[in-house]
């Protein structure tokens, strides 16, 4: 499932269904600034932001690189 395709899942089950290793996992991050996915139920890794700027890109930054 593409990445923008998981903004139509059933969230409630897809928490049901996570293992409690997967349940776990998603309260920890991968490096600095991604979370980890769960290609199992088709969870995408995500990028995430901070900093006193908000949310930006990199330039020439591909559509998978954007933060927002």
């Amino acid at each position: 499932m593409p990445p923008s395709d998981f903004a139509k899942v059933n969230v409630q089950d897809a928490v049901e269904q996570l293992t409690t290793d997967e349940a776990i996992l998603l309260t920890a991050g991968v490096g600095f600034w991604h979370t980890h996915g769960v290609p199992r139920l088709n969870i995408p890794a995500i990028k995430t932001s901070d900093g006193p700027n908000g949310a930006h890109a990199r330039p020439h930054a591909s559509s998978h690189d954007l933060m927002f």
